[in-house]
């Protein structure tokens, strides 16, 4: 009897594609070490040369060394948010960058005005731009010549904000930590602030906890807010963490920018562009640079016409960016928040200064408003002291009533008695107390403090 032949087709099919998967893993093993060992950029065909930065010959001079944007630290994007992904993984591009801010202002403190506006009386998260209003509370109560030693309040600031990298025992003044405050965005620097700021309105000397001080601090912050109208906002940390309960509105952010570039020693902080910090306790140093990309001059989001003011990033405020800009000889203040990327945010600025050059003339009034205007314009400034008492009858009915009246008659009469000083006497008194007012209000006027010109 004959054996049946066996059939191995199965077989050697299951084999062909075994061996198929096998050589296909060979050949991507092998493109991702070839992709794994060429340099940064060489996969696609781009370079730095081919970025947007602009050559450093066609910049201002500045006495400021850059290095690298990607060698600069970001104090408020810290490397342990980064997640690393495969490099052969496929990403999708985001979308084209439009014109699409959540809320944002154009404000123009001169004549306070609002020329472009999206959701600025919601309250949102405010990240490190509630650093501005540690400043201002700050300066209210400390000299920026103090000097101050960090303390144990180094240890409440949060693991993952942005700091400068003190430690304890760090020797600063005042005027220094401001810096720190506004240029690396430091938290630390912000609760070092507020500790001492607490110790030095407690006059009864009561509190002698960090956390005590922190919440005192806080409740300084809060009644400031209050006093200036802002009680739309709610602060909660002095360096703008996340918490509940903390919220800014854009309307009184934008105010809140304003008056902080009225300050003089602030303004010089905010629009400090690098400061390099000696740590005493390590001898070390360390140059910080200003988080605000506008201005850096080897940044493509760089702007000539920015000189501040605030950058600000956490989980639940996303990117945002308080920012200044002098436009046609016009000083605005420009804000967006909550924006999706770094990228979009400073995109949203430069949009809107541009903005700014089609609005039309500001009219701003040459003299106060509560001026009347009624009043002639041909009144001469000499007038004689001499006035005759035979005034005529018909006086123009133009003059303001509110006008004091003199009872002409009476100095003219005969029976004047001779003790009475004379007309010139009387007018030499007058006018002395006439300069005394005039000086004390050129005195006042003088310590108003403007918005710094262009």
């Amino acid at each position: 009897m004959q054996r049946k032949k066996k059939n191995n087709l199965p077989q050697l099919i299951f084999s062909v594609i075994a061996a198929t998967l096998l050589l296909t893993v060979a050949v991507f093993s092998v493109i991702s070490a070839v992709n794994t060992s060429l340099p940064s950029g060489s996969s696609n065909g781009t370079s730095a040369e081919s970025s947007n930065e602009l050559p450093p010959s066609s910049l201002p001079s500045s006495d400021i060394s850059y290095p690298d944007e990607s060698e600069i630290e970001d104090p408020e994007m810290p490397s342990s948010t980064v997640v690393s992904r495969p490099p052969n993984l496929i990403v999708k591009p985001p979308a084209p960058y439009s014109f699409k801010p959540r809320y944002a202002i154009i404000y123009e403190p001169l004549t306070d005005t609002v020329h472009f506006e999206k959701e600025i009386g919601k309250q949102i998260s405010p990240a490190s731009t509630a650093k501005l209003v540690t400043a201002l509370v700050a300066l209210n109560y400390l000299s920026p010549e103090t000097v101050i030693t960090v303390g144990e309040e180094r240890l409440l600031v949060e693991r993952d904000a942005s700091v400068l990298g003190l430690s304890v025992g760090d020797t600063l003044t005042v005027n220094e930590l401001i810096i720190a405050l506004m240029v690396s965005s430091g938290g630390d620097a912000a609760y070092t602030l507020a500790v001492n700021v607490a110790k030095a309105a407690d006059t009864e000397g009561t509190l002698t906890d960090p956390l005590m001080q922190l919440e005192y601090f806080m409740s300084l912050v809060n009644a400031y807010a209050e006093e200036n109208g802002f009680a739309d906002c709610h602060f909660v940390t002095p360096d703008g963490y996340d918490a509940e309960g903390q919220y800014v509105t854009v309307a009184s952010l934008a105010r809140i920018a304003a008056k902080a570039m009225e300050n003089e020693v602030l303004r010089a902080a905010i629009t400090t562009r690098a400061y390099t910090f000696t740590f005493t306790t390590t001898a070390k140093t360390k140059t910080a640079y200003n988080t605000n990309k506008l201005l850096r001059e080897t940044s493509k989001y760089y702007s000539p016409v920015v000189t501040g003011i605030k950058t600000g990033t956490t989980g639940d405020a996303g990117n945002c960016l308080v920012a200044d800009a002098y436009v046609n000889g016009r000083y605005f203040i420009i804000i967006t928040m909550k924006q999706r990327t770094d990228e979009y945010r400073y995109k949203d600025i430069l949009t809107m200064i541009e903005m700014c050059k089609e609005l039309p003339e500001a009219e701003i009034p040459d003299t106060p408003s509560d001026i009347p205007s009624d009043i002639p314009s041909d009144i001469p400034s000499d007038v004689p002291s001499d006035i005759p008492s035979d005034i005529p009858s018909d006086i123009p009915s133009d003059v303001p009533s509110d006008t004091p009246s003199q009872d002409i008659s009476s100095e003219s009469s005969s029976d004047i008695p001779s003790d009475i000083p004379s007309e010139n006497e009387s007018t030499s008194s007058e006018e002395s107390s006439s300069d005394i007012q005039q000086n004390e209000s050129s005195e006042a006027d003088e310590n108003v403090t403007s918005v710094p010109a262009e």
